[in-house]
C-alpha cells in the first residue's frame, strides 16, 4: 500500500478547518487514498509513513502564516509550518511522521492556524502528500 498525491490548483486564503484535498493522484497502490475527501482509511493495521510538503509563494513585502497537521482519527501526529517574514518569495515546508494504524483508521491534513493572505501554492508536484506501509502488524 501507498499512494502519492498532490493539490492541482492553488489554494487561496484558506479557511481554518479546511481540509487540504489533494486531488491529482501520482500512484495510489491499494486504492486507499480518496482523492474526493482527501482521506486515506487504513486498509490494514501495521506502521506506516506519511510526508506532507506544502509551497507557497512568499507574497514578499507581506508576513503571513498557515499551520497545517496531519490527523489520525482527527488528532494531530504532525504539522507543516508555512511562517513568511518579508524577505522571503518563496515557502516550501515538509513534516513526516511515522505512525502506528489500525485498520479503519483514517489520516487527513487540515489547516489549523492563518494569519493574513496566504496561498498553498498547486500544481507542478509544489504541495503534495504521500504515505506507504512500513509494516503489517497481524
Amino acid at each position: 500500500m501507498a499512494f502519492n498525491a498532490e493539490l492541482s490548483s492553488d489554494l487561496v486564503n484558506p479557511a481554518v478547518d479546511t481540509t487540504i484535498i489533494f486531488n491529482t493522484v501520482q500512484f495510489n497502490s491499494g486504492n486507499s487514498y480518496n482523492n474526493n475527501s482527501g482521506i486515506f482509511q487504513c486498509p490494514a493495521s501495521g506502521i506506516y509513513y506519511f510526508s506532507l510538503e506544502l509551497s507557497s509563494n512568499g507574497h514578499a513585502q507581506s508576513s503571513h502564516s498557515l499551520h497545517a497537521k496531519i490527523l489520525r482519527n482527527g488528532s494531530p501526529i504532525s504539522i507543516t509550518v508555512l511562517d513568511s517574514g518579508s524577505h522571503l518569495s518563496w515557502l516550501r515546508r515538509t513534516s513526516s511522521v511515522t505512525t502506528e494504524l489500525t485498520k479503519g483508521d483514517v489520516i487527513s491534513v487540515r489547516i489549523n492556524y492563518v494569519v493574513g493572505n496566504i496561498t498553498v501554492s498547486g500544481g507542478s508536484a509544489l504541495s503534495t502528500f504521500s504515505g506507504f506501509l512500513v509494516q503489517r502488524i497481524n
